[in-house]
């Protein structure tokens, strides 16, 4: 059984929160007057920050979601997915089963990969393979730590999948390489 510890999620939502950042202008550029995405980024960085996980940070995670659904644009959607994400990290699970541990890692990944596919949808897969390499490049060692403690996640057979398994193999590799 792996566990983790809402401190252990701090430092995580602090990197999630700088992926989804990378790319808020994907969604603030298509819906400049809907701040629901930065609130969720700026909920993320409040908890990498200390705040308590409170129900504001759910209210924040769901509004951005919404968000994404709302944005008529892909790119704009995986960047409020990306914010979304990055929020939702305070709620990842603490004490997981090998099984659910594997869907837990995607949760943590989740910013950056999202980030990476809204790249994507703007400028093409050679920029989703610079997020990717971005992300793992600024990941901490502490956030390494965290991942590497995780079992490697089993995405599906998708673009989307892709990504995450690029992520985690990336992340993995950058914290032998250091």
């Amino acid at each position: 059984m792996t566990s983790l510890t809402v401190d252990d999620l701090r430092p995580v939502s602090l990197w999630a929160a700088d992926c989804a950042e990378r790319v808020l202008a994907c969604f603030e550029d298509r819906m400049p007057d809907d701040a629901r995405a930065r609130d969720a980024i700026e909920g993320a960085r409040a908890f990498g920050r200390g705040q308590r996980r409170d129900k504001r940070m759910r209210t924040l995670a769901f509004a951005a979601l919404t968000a994404a659904g709302e944005a008529g644009d892909q790119s704009a959607k995986a960047a409020a997915r990306a914010a979304q994400m990055a929020v939702a990290v305070a709620y990842t699970h603490l004490d997981l089963t090998a099984t659910a541990a594997a869907r837990q890692t995607m949760h943590l990944l989740a910013p950056a990969v999202y980030a990476a596919r809204a790249r994507e949808f703007a400028d093409g897969s050679a920029a989703a393979d610079a997020e990717i390499d971005w992300a793992a490049a600024h990941s901490t060692a502490y956030v390494r730590t965290v991942v590497t403690r995780m079992p490697v996640p089993q995405p599906g057979q998708t673009r989307l999948g892709d990504l995450y398994r690029a992520l985690d193999a990336a992340v993995r590799q950058a914290d032998v390489d250091r």
